[in-house]
């Protein structure tokens, strides 16, 4: 749930599912009204704390560590069409595992991927943002958003998760 007791409940217990498989969360299926915003869901930052997200999909399972999720939607929307959040890495070896992660486990392109790290371990003090092509091989779109300033010690990626649209060709 996604109301006040849900999220201070996900909270607590430092998880926080999502079902996907639909290609949208229903407002009502997370205890909100079809014009509420959903808030965001925050760990205290201040103690270093995360939970883990796990989004369900039709062809698969997100799992993530996470101490911000975002849901976009409006008061016009009675679904939750889009899940952001935010993966953090403190180190260019750690931000690197993480998008080889997403092109193995959620199908991202691995060759703007492969250009990406090469370009950025050749030159580790620059700064970079980037956005890789969506992969898709959960049932739903998740991309990343590369936020890299290599003179900064945590590096952030913003993830999102979205409704696959195949296009026929």
């Amino acid at each position: 749930m996604l109301d006040k007791l849900g999220i201070a409940t996900a909270l607590h217990s430092k998880s926080l599912r999502l079902d996907f498989r639909q290609g949208a969360i229903a407002k009502s299926d997370v205890g909100l009204q079809d014009s509420d915003y959903a808030s965001d869901v925050m760990a205290d930052k201040s103690k270093g704390e995360k939970f883990r997200l796990t989004i369900k999909g039709t062809d698969g399972t997100l799992k993530a560590e996470t101490d911000h999720v975002r849901f976009l939607t409006t008061d016009s929307i009675p679904t939750l069409e889009m899940v952001t959040y935010f993966l953090t890495a403190e180190s260019l070896d750690e931000y690197v595992q993480l998008i080889r992660d997403a092109v193995q486990d959620y199908g991202l392109p691995p060759e703007p991927a492969k250009r990406w790290i090469e370009t950025t371990r050749n030159n580790p003090g620059r700064k970079s943002g980037y956005s890789l092509n969506d992969g898709n091989s959960l049932g739903f779109d998740v991309g990343y958003d590369l936020r890299y300033d290599g003179s900064k010690n945590v590096q952030v990626i913003i993830v999102s998760v979205s409704k696959f649209d195949s296009v026929a060709g």
